[in-house]
């Protein structure tokens, strides 16, 4: 069995990929050994989170970062002593892209800068991704006086990237996950004292469970929609397009304003909890525009109406307190619905500009569109 001490550093020298013996401090192992941090920061990442599509992707990052090292490791030249090949390739950097657009699609977005530490996963991973540009800002300086592998430049700048979106995205997962356990502990809670009779009809009501799994893959995600229960979601035939089925709501729920005869603002999202189509009706107040657009991000994100989230978040509650995560996005009052077809939730409806009872009226008109 090999030692893990060789006693060949003991000088303060190692060995390069290519065979040359250079400091420690040289500038290529500078580079290396901060991606070396940045692989320790992803593990610990993986530790913490249970999300199998983020865990799928840290793996393949950690094993890439093998082979971005050795290229780093790897000096042309005379001294060179064994024949040498590259290892990273163009396509490396396009396989993080495409995992940027497979998390992008997932993610609900959000406004502002972020202030890392939402949750324990996603601290670990903006703490890689700060690893990452670390090391690239010493691969820059390396390039500078010796040759680095072109795509590994490309690589690290993509990475980066990744781990920022990947970051938001176990964020998000984190805390659906975290109100998704606490409502279904409440709902299976039957007995649970001091609950009035009204609540207790929502308690009642089957929280909205995700679809059935598929195998994941960075480049291709499980499912991660849920089915809808019958009191927020109406079972549709599919749509060609989302936008399609959206214009048909939209005028559904603006026919059921005009009937009662207050002007509202309505809002799809998709499952990502992106703008398909909003539409605001003459006289319609301002304040609704962005109220319609949250309640539909809130119905998207908790996979549940808004009107059933308001009865878990009144005070002493169980989910006291749930209009303050998010930056305060999640509206906790009737207005927003998710849209289900065939049992997976597809995106969301948020209806503002009367009272909660006229916004679910209206909402729930063109959820039945």
């Amino acid at each position: 069995m090999m030692k893990v001490y060789t006693k060949t550093g003991d000088r303060g020298v190692t060995s390069l990929f290519s065979g040359q013996r250079v400091p420690k401090d040289h500038a290529r192992v500078e580079v290396y050994g901060t991606l070396d941090e940045a692989s320790a920061a992803l593990g610990l990442a993986k530790s913490l989170t249970k999300n199998e599509k983020a865990l799928s992707i840290i793996h393949r990052i950690q094993a890439e970062l093998f082979d971005v090292n050795a290229d780093l490791a790897t000096e042309l030249g005379e001294e060179a002593k064994r024949p040498l090949r590259y290892r990273l390739t163009e396509d490396h950097a396009r396989a993080l892209e495409q995992s940027i657009d497979s998390l992008e699609a997932a993610r609900i977005p959000q406004k502002g800068f972020v202030i890392p530490g939402a949750s324990s996963a996603g601290a670990a991973i903006d703490l890689a991704r700060t690893i990452v540009r670390r090391a690239e800002r010493a691969a820059v300086k390396l390039s500078k006086f010796a040759e680095v592998h072109p795509p590994v430049m490309v690589y690290l700048n993509r990475l980066s990237d990744l781990l920022f979106v990947l970051a938001r995205f176990v964020d998000q997962e984190e805390m659906i996950a975290q109100v998704t356990a606490k409502v279904k502990r409440i709902l299976t809670e039957n007995s649970a004292a001091g609950l009035s009779p009204e609540e207790r009809s929502f308690f009642e009501q089957p929280i909205l469970e995700p679809a059935t799994e598929q195998p994941s893959t960075p480049e291709h995600p499980a499912a991660n929609d849920a089915a809808a229960d019958t009191a927020t979601s109406t079972k549709k035939p599919a749509a060609s397009t989302l936008l399609g089925r959206a214009k048909a709501m939209i005028e559904a729920a603006e026919a059921k304003a005009a009937e009662i005869g207050v002007p509202m603002v309505i809002t799809v999202v998709d499952g990502g909890g992106n703008l398909v189509a909003q539409h605001r009706m003459d006289g319609a107040l301002l304040a609704s525009i962005a109220i319609s657009r949250d309640k539909a991000y809130t119905a998207m994100a908790l996979k549940m109406s808004t009107e059933a989230a308001a009865a878990l978040a009144q005070p002493y509650r169980a989910l006291y307190g749930l209009n303050t995560v998010d930056g305060g996005r999640l509206v906790v009052f009737g207005g927003g619905i998710p849209i289900a077809d065939d049992g997976v939730i597809i995106g969301a409806i948020g209806v503002s500009g009367g009272s909660v009872e006229q916004d679910i009226a209206v909402a729930q008109a063109g959820l039945d569109a």
